[in-house]
């Protein structure tokens, strides 16, 4: 029982780091994004 418990936090944690990487790199592009949109508009 203790086996699956520690495989399931395994799972999840690789799941939790995965999903916070991906949210990482959204909020990276978002802000590249809008970073290329205020130097276009002071151009």
């Amino acid at each position: 029982m203790q086996e699956t418990d520690d495989t399931q936090k395994a799972i999840l944690g690789i799941t939790w780091v995965e999903s916070r990487i991906s949210v990482e790199n959204l909020l990276t592009s978002c802000q590249n994004t809008a970073i290329m949109q205020i130097l276009t508009l002071c151009q």
